[in-house]
């Protein structure tokens, strides 16, 4: 090893641990002891609460017969709950299915949630807390304004 200047360096003992500093000490501080006590109180203000956040840990199904229907009001009561909603409606009739998909819009837009078309009859309607995203990742609750 010694050829390719490879050896091992030699052990020395170099430190000094009794160094006292050349620095000054100074138990002096530069403020007067009393300049906080005759500062004013300051206002405590709260802080702002923020709305829970949903509760993703259950998800309602609904598959409502006719419209106007306790389903219909569970729907509405679940996504003001913050609970995320999964709505068939491949039970109703014609006109039934476009009161339904209206009253459905009405609580989205009023909750500030979302309403995503899942498959034929099925639709995913989500608070505005929960976002939905696509098997590439992509966020479909984004607001486009």
């Amino acid at each position: 090893m010694e050829r390719m200047n490879l050896r091992a360096p030699e052990e020395t003992e170099e430190y000094d641990d009794s160094y006292e500093g050349d620095y000054a000490y100074s138990d002096e501080y530069p403020y007067a002891e009393d300049s906080w006590e005759d500062s004013e109180t300051a206002q405590v203000v709260p802080m702002p609460q923020h709305a829970p956040a949903a509760d993703l840990s259950r998800i309602v199904t609904v598959r409502p017969s006719r419209y106007g229907d306790e389903d219909t009001l569970a729907i509405a009561n679940s996504l003001k709950d913050g609970v995320p909603v999964i709505v068939h409606i491949g039970n109703l009739d014609e006109r039934g299915q476009q009161s339904l998909l209206d009253f459905m819009s009405g609580i989205i837009y009023v909750l500030e949630g979302n309403m995503q078309h899942v498959t034929s009859m099925v639709y995913l309607l989500s608070p505005e807390r929960v976002k939905i995203y696509n098997g590439e990742g992509k966020d479909l609750t984004s607001k486009r304004r």
